[in-house]
């Protein structure tokens, strides 16, 4: 193509060419055609008016390897030919020439060219010259060669290989389909998008199949074509269509699956492809049972992975848990029915469906019932244990972060990993402990339903003789019931601390320094009594012992900084050396600001110079 002058030439080298014998009979149908005998005229051929969508003349020059002949004929508005002088033409074959018209859009004519020549089994040459050379092509500007292409290398050639996840070709007596399938057309390119390419016929003709394909027409005559020639008719449509979608059901057996047994022992290929390739024409393949079952596959179940989410969202397919095991039906998910299934079969999967739904209806009779099939074989489940409300501490603040939470969770009694103690009424004034420290214990109201743990009462009468050192001494917890003195708490690992600071406490207060465990045990027995007691953890610990100025300038005001504060405080008043106060205090203010140092590096330090704390006697 020669864009400067508008000038289109299409030659094929050391060719057959044409007779002019062959001429007088042909010459109206000189265009692509599968037609190779000569004796019969191709439904898709360039009749003498044709070549006028592209141009006003054309020239035709010819040799002939059938008599020898050569001769030049020169078109004319389509009206008819005229010959011309004897060309010079040293090999058999034929060329044409035409000055294209200005309405005639020379990248998109290039784009047809090439289209239409790529899959054609013939070596062909393109070569554009003149500014639009480089749009053509980028490797080599102007020139492409092509004819010869693999479709499916062409298919498989996107722009993310991994998007491919089914390959194949059909060979039938009617055509060859180049076939794959894509996981997701958000990653594939523009061009893979549109490619529905029927070979041997110079026309696109979009039909409704699986995947992306290139589709080779073996016999053009077969399919009929509109009377201007722009596409197949839509009979010619339907039939080719209809011919396509019999060979895939034939050449795949398996597309023909109907319930979940038969759907497991596909390959995992083959799975995907049921579901996301064929699934959506199985109905046109006549497989209505298939079609069914592929719609079911996307349906929404719930398994025990899905039992703490809201019973109104269903979001996992069927198809997705029929990948992670053996499928049983069940009406409740029971933690006791799933470990006593997987006893048996370690991969099952419990499957609860929607009730409402008639899809989970069918799916619920297509899966073995879990409690069902534990009967069959002999196996009795345990005992089902209530679910109760057990509230522990929080994780975390509320209202801008100034108020801790304290969550509320419903489980098995068994499960619980901490220890509950069960409040026969009024548990909300026994909240506040949970909302200051990280306990291991658990709150839960009393309604007989719950057998580990301990009842309130004796909770607190086992607790009552157990020792704690305080700043006035070490007391009995039934003795702090009885005390008059308000009682602060404040959340440290050593109770020791209580001897070192005894003298800074204030006139008819009581401190006491303990774990969180402890903390919860001292803080429910004070409220039992019905004494007043105050928890303290984070900021605002040090502000009755030291004054303000020191917790401002030493220490940024954040909880997470209550044991180095508290560390320090503890060694400045044990009694050490002054180097070895300021030798802790900056090993101490290093661990604030670096993130590499951790609290167990401050407490470490701490107990290597304090010692190890006596315990109570």
């Amino acid at each position: 193509m020669d864009p400067k002058h508008r000038m289109l030439t299409i030659q094929g080298e050391d060719s057959l060419g044409i007779s002019q014998e062959k001429f007088l009979i042909l010459y109206a149908y000189l265009r692509r055609s599968d037609n190779f005998s000569g004796d019969e005229v191709g439904q898709w051929g360039l009749g003498k008016a044709s070549y006028t969508c592209l141009s006003d003349t054309m020239l035709l020059e010819t040799k002939s390897r059938e008599d020898g002949s050569c001769f030049a004929m020169l078109g004319k508005g389509g009206i008819g030919f005229s010959l011309l002088p004897r060309p010079r033409i040293e090999t058999f074959g034929t060329k044409v020439t035409l000055v294209l018209r200005e309405s005639v859009d020379l990248l998109d004519l290039c784009g047809s060219m090439l289209k239409y020549t790529r899959f054609s089994g013939i070596k062909t040459t393109i070569v554009v010259t003149g500014e639009i050379a480089g749009h053509f092509s980028n490797r080599t500007p102007g020139t492409v060669v092509t004819g010869q292409t693999d479709p499916m290398e062409y298919l498989k050639a996107s722009e993310n290989e991994g998007t491919i996840f089914f390959s194949d070709t059909i060979d039938d007596e009617d055509f060859t389909l180049w076939l794959i399938g894509l996981r997701s057309e958000r990653y594939v390119s523009e061009r893979l998008r549109s490619i529905h390419l029927l070979v041997n016929v110079p026309i696109d003709a979009e039909l409704s199949l699986p995947g992306r394909y290139v589709l080779k027409i073996k016999d053009e005559r077969k399919y009929k074509p509109t009377a201007d020639r722009e596409r197949l008719t839509d009979a010619a449509i339907n039939a080719l269509q209809d011919r396509v979608l019999s060979a895939m059901r034939e050449k795949y057996p398996w597309l023909n699956t109907t319930t979940v047994a038969e759907y497991r022992k596909l390959t995992y290929t083959q799975r995907q492809a049921f579901r996301d390739l064929f699934g959506d024409h199985l109905h046109s393949m006549g497989l209505d049972s298939a079609s069914r079952f592929a719609q079911l596959l996307k349906t929404n179940v719930r398994t025990p992975a899905d039992r703490n989410t809201r019973h109104d969202r269903w979001g996992t397919s069927l198809s997705d848990v029929l990948e992670s095991g053996e499928p049983f039906f069940a009406a409740k998910l029971e933690k006791r029915l799933e470990d006593a299934l997987r006893e048996h079969v370690p991969n099952a999967v419990l499957i609860s469906v929607n009730a409402n739904e008639n899809a989970g209806a069918i799916i619920r009779g297509m899966l073995p019932d879990a409690k069902e099939y534990l009967k069959k074989i002999g196996v009795k489940l345990s005992k089902q244990e209530i679910p109760v409300v057990v509230h522990t501490a929080g994780e975390g603040t509320t209202n801008w972060g100034s108020t801790p939470c304290i969550r509320r969770q419903t489980v098995a009694p068994s499960s619980f990993k901490g220890t509950v103690v069960k409040v026969p009424g009024g548990i909300d004034k026994y909240f506040p402990i949970l909302s200051k420290v990280k306990t291991t214990y658990g709150l839960a109201v009393d309604r007989g339903d719950i057998d580990s743990g301990y009842m309130l009462s004796d909770f607190v009468e086992k607790l009552r003789d157990s020792r704690i050192l305080t700043t006035d001494g070490w007391k009995t917890i039934g003795q702090m019931m009885k005390a008059r003195k308000k009682l602060t708490v404040i959340i440290y690992d050593r109770q020791d601390i209580a001897r070192c600071v005894r003298d800074k406490i204030p006139g008819g207060k009581v401190y006491a320094f303990l774990t969180p465990d402890r903390a919860f045990e001292l803080f429910v027995c004070m409220k039992f009594a019905g004494k007043e007691i105050r928890v303290l953890d984070g900021e605002n610990e040090l502000c009755d012992i030291r004054d303000r100025e020191y917790r401002w300038i030493h220490w940024r005001p954040e909880p997470e900084d209550s044991i180095r504060r508290m560390s320090v405080l503890h060694v400045e008043n044990s009694g050490q050396p002054d180097y070895i106060v300021k030798m802790f205090r900056a090993y101490a203010a290093v661990t604030d600001y670096d993130a590499t140092k951790s609290n167990e590096e401050v407490t470490a330090m701490r107990d290597a110079i304090l010692g190890p704390e006596k315990a109570a006697h």
